[in-house]
């Protein structure tokens, strides 16, 4: 089975018009438009950042603007992004009085003259019998191919014995957002959950905190378990603290359908490997367990040919992210060079720079501000078809390199306009 176009998008959005080599002709024309696109998208493929751009329109308040948006979560069928309004921005906004906007970005699909045209949905604030937003990286996003999509939020706070599901349906958007009350499995311990991101996999919200383990809740729609499962880290992979950069060495990650668990370990005395776990249902079907998948040594990486192409230092690189569709394929970055490898053949499958159009990353590189995201089927359709083989076996990372450069381009998502709250539904 073919693997489905993806990218790995910044979660930092651009804020204002996208201007490139490739559209400073039509920047003139863009000027003079009615109204500029809400959303315009450049993609590039891995290891490249694909980069998207949001309109002035596109803030819930224009003109107190957030500078540095940010994309929670990226399924195939839609896009959740997080709006703060000035001076705040980040993640976390413990009963904050100010506003902050979630906006979902849905119904991406080509349109004449090259175009990709997207709806815009704005969600409604939340009122007063559901609490305000406390913190992005523990807002899950859950989408289906039947158009609906689910924001649910975890607010957990040390001892009590209930957590709260703040929750808003597509399928019943008038109803806004519900707050459900359900069994906290962590009350006995004496410590804080250090919410580091969310995703959705095996029909469950994950939420996960990389020192300590994950939370899990049905992902339908029926909120009716009756409380969170939590699953500990692999054994020995527990810490106490959050190191800095916890995010450069971590990762959970959907793969496939699954939930991985990814971690450059670096033991004293010995050398640094690059390790995946897999979390699978026990034979019995009443339980969980981790399913170790490979642990390699960089050395093993390093020593290969592939590798050694690339002219990169054999130093330990940065965790960036994991193949949405084969686990196998992972992302690292050195500096501004990123690289993909298939972990078990040991092999460099392309590498190249991030390069400066892409320079509002952090340093360093990691998957705190990169997602990989699954292009929309109507996205994916509109790229140019890959060059025919060649005569003579092409390595992977030339194929690949060659064909990034044929349909890196800009698609602007300006076709139909913003939606408005009481016409949101289905991604």
């Amino acid at each position: 089975m073919a693997t489905p176009p993806w990218v790995i998008l910044n979660r930092i959005l651009r804020v204002g018009p996208c201007i490139t080599e490739a559209a400073a002709q039509e920047q003139e024309q863009e000027q003079r438009a009615a109204a500029e696109a809400d959303f315009s998208l450049e993609v590039a493929l891995p290891p490249r950042v694909t980069v998207l751009f949001a309109g002035r329109q596109v803030h819930p308040d224009p003109e107190n603007r957030d500078a540095n948006p940010y994309v929670i979560a990226a399924t195939r069928h839609c896009l959740l992004a997080h709006f703060s309004a000035y001076p705040f921005d980040g993640a976390q906004f413990y009963n904050n009085p100010f506003d902050s906007h979630l906006v979902v970005v849905r119904d991406l699909g080509a349109a004449p003259g090259g175009r990709v045209a997207a709806s815009v949905v704005h969600i409604p604030d939340r009122s007063g019998h559901a609490p305000i937003l406390w913190n992005i990286q523990n807002v899950a996003l859950a989408a289906d191919a039947a158009g609906n999509y689910r924001i649910v939020e975890l607010q957990a706070d040390k001892g009590s014995d209930r957590a709260t599901l703040v929750y808003l349906r597509s399928d019943n958007f008038p109803e806004g957002w519900c707050g459900k009350h359900v069994a906290y499995p962590l009350a006995a311990h004496d410590r804080e959950w250090i919410p580091r991101g969310a995703a959705h996999a095996d029909d469950r919200l994950w939420w996960f905190d990389l020192t300590w383990g994950i939370l899990s809740y049905g992902a339908s729609g029926s909120f009716t378990e009756p409380g969170l499962g939590f699953h500990p880290l692999p054994e020995g992979r527990g810490l106490d603290q959050e190191p800095p950069h916890i995010h450069t060495k971590r990762c959970v990650a959907a793969s496939g359908n699954r939930l991985r668990y990814v971690e450059i370990i670096v033991a004293e005395g010995e050398a640094a490997r690059v390790s995946l776990w897999t979390r699978s249902r026990t034979p019995d079907g009443a339980g969980w367990q981790w399913d170790a998948n490979y642990s390699v040594g960089f050395p093993e990486i390093w020593d290969d040919d592939s590798y050694k192409e690339t002219g990169l230092p054999r130093d330990v690189p940065s965790l960036v992210v994991v193949c949405p569709s084969d686990p196998n394929l992972v992302y690292f970055a050195l500096g501004r060079h990123m690289f993909g490898v298939n972990v078990p053949a040991r092999r460099v499958v392309h590498h190249g720079d991030i390069e400066p159009l892409n320079a509002t990353l952090p340093s360093p590189v990691s998957g705190a501000f990169l997602v990989p995201w699954v292009l929309p089927p109507e996205v994916a359709q509109a790229l140019p078809p890959p060059q025919p083989a060649a005569a003579d076996p092409v390595p992977d990372e030339d194929v690949l390199m060659a064909a990034e450069d044929l349909i890196r381009m800009k698609y602007d998502t300006s076709g139909s306009g913003s939606q408005s709250q009481a016409e949101g539904g289905g991604c």
